[in-house]
């Protein structure tokens, strides 16, 4: 999902939560603005991969995914650049 963090982002990823029987998010994709919330989203939506274009805030996404995720599951795979959100 591209933009999840901004408000039609986070409007789409709480139709998914209301609905998990028909829906599921296994990407999440932002600018890098507001990282706090997309390690939570990523957390919570359990996504395989996460893609951010500011490739100087991937460290700090890193560390707060580690923190978020739960012990002994796979943490999802951090893209970072400009091209993060097409790979």
């Amino acid at each position: 999902m591209l933009g999840s963090t901004g408000s039609i982002g986070t409007q789409a990823l709480e139709v998914i939560a209301q609905a998990p029987d028909r829906f599921r998010a296994t990407v999440l994709a932002a600018g890098g603005g507001n990282l706090e919330l997309l390690a939570e989203q990523a957390a919570r939506h359990r996504v395989a991969h996460v893609a951010i274009s500011d490739p100087a805030r991937a460290g700090e996404l890193r560390h707060l995914l580690a923190q978020r995720w739960p012990a002994g599951q796979p943490a999802p795979q951090l893209l970072a650049g400009p091209a993060a959100t097409a790979e």
